[in-house]
């Protein structure tokens, strides 16, 4: 039985599955301490990361956008432990799961304590790191 996702959202989280047909790209959410978050995605054949401000309180999670306007997402916990989260317009949704550590693709990960660490900047990822 699926509730209300109330736990820490700092963490890095990796998108596993989605509604919309076509889903195949590699997302990941970066939630930093600082109310920063950091999304990284495949863009032509290499990682990006982009931000955004955001605040979390209960299952609300709220994207500032750099225009002020804001969007506010109802996270919900699923049996299987991923979070479920609807897109902007509510015809989306779209699961996602805490990462332990960086992908071996991930270009950041989000530490322990909740700061943002760059990885790597190549193609290669976490795993061209030493």
């Amino acid at each position: 039985m699926s509730a209300p996702f109330t736990g820490n959202i700092i963490g890095s989280w990796l998108f596993i599955r989605a509604t919309k047909p076509d889903f195949t790209q590699r997302i990941i959410y970066h939630f930093c301490n600082d109310g920063k978050t950091y999304w990284e995605v495949d863009n032509e054949s290499k990682r990006i990361l982009a931000s955004l401000k955001y605040r979390f309180s209960g299952d609300q999670l709220v994207l500032v956008y750099s225009s002020g306007s804001e969007a506010t997402f109802t996270l919900t916990q699923e049996d299987d432990g991923s979070v479920r989260i609807p897109n902007k317009s509510g015809e989306y949704t779209w699961w996602m799961i805490r990462l332990d550590a960086p992908q071996e693709y991930s270009i950041a990960f989000v530490d322990s304590t909740g700061h943002l660490m760059k990885l790597n900047t190549t193609e290669q990822g976490a795993a061209a790191n030493p």
